[in-house]
């Protein structure tokens, strides 16, 4: 089920916060400069490799509040990616995944000739589902074949209405699951407003309390990018506030 999915990938997400990592079967990934943090995991039973990036850290507060675009993209594993005229992404946290996406695809390059068959899927949790977005349309230009999935918790935008469509072309919305949590703050918090544009990509599902497959609401509105009774009716956006700090999907909390 959708929901039990939900559970079990903010599990990973809360893990990417520990210090240290436990199992053989994980590889850190972490750059100091813009400290980003975060693990790949490989689950046999499910044959899936897991990108899960930490959320919170000292720099994400003047991260998160600086709204600055750019059209220098390179989310892709090469540069030379072609987008529409009028893409454009959040700087810091392009920035933020460019730190770490040389070693990431490279890493998941060699996992892919061991366990070929395995499933690629990111996951993180306030700034690492913004992480979790960009590699996750990453990973899937890099690997075409594979279906790349992607669960973000608490995610804030990370680019334009252009970037959101062609976002959702490589991804589409029945595997791109992006969750809010009550009131949280920080999806609403890039805003929608001219000139920044901000959109999400993606289908949300609004988790209510208490939570539960009955309390969460899956948000589609068709030719709409953010459904106007989902989340984004939480204007204007109460920023890092208490149900982005304290999320919890069955016994899992962060």
């Amino acid at each position: 089920a959708v929901y039990d999915d939900l559970v079990h990938y903010y599990k990973y997400s809360c893990t990417a916060h520990a210090l240290i990592l436990p199992g053989s079967a994980l590889i850190p990934l972490f750059d100091l400069i813009t400290d980003t943090h975060g693990y790949i995991a490989r689950d046999d039973k499910r044959q899936e490799i897991v990108v899960a990036f930490r959320g919170r850290c000292p720099s994400y507060l003047l991260l998160v509040c600086s709204h600055h675009l750019t059209s220098h993209i390179e989310i892709g594993a090469n540069s030379d990616c072609t987008f529409t005229a009028g893409t454009k992404v959040h700087m810091g946290f392009q920035a933020a995944w460019r730190s770490i996406a040389p070693t990431l695809i490279a890493t998941i390059t060699a996992m892919l000739v061991s366990f070929p068959s395995y499933t690629i899927v990111t996951t993180g949790h306030s700034l690492g589902g913004a992480l979790a977005s960009f590699a996750a349309v990453s990973l899937q230009m890099t690997f075409p074949t594979n279906k790349v999935r992607v669960y973000t918790y608490g995610a804030p935008r990370v680019g334009n209405k252009v970037f959101a469509t062609w976002a959702n072309t490589i991804l589409p919305l029945e595997r791109a699951f992006r969750v809010v949590h009550a009131n949280d703050g920080v999806p609403t918090m890039a805003p929608e407003f001219e000139p920044f544009g901000y959109k999400h990509h993606g289908t949300e599902y609004w988790a209510l309390s208490p939570h539960s497959p009955a309390t969460t609401r899956i948000c589609i509105a068709p030719g709409e990018l953010e459904d106007p009774e989902g989340s984004k009716k939480i204007f204007p956006s109460l920023g890092i506030n208490p149900p982005h700090l304290v999320v919890r999907y069955g016994s899992h909390c962060v």
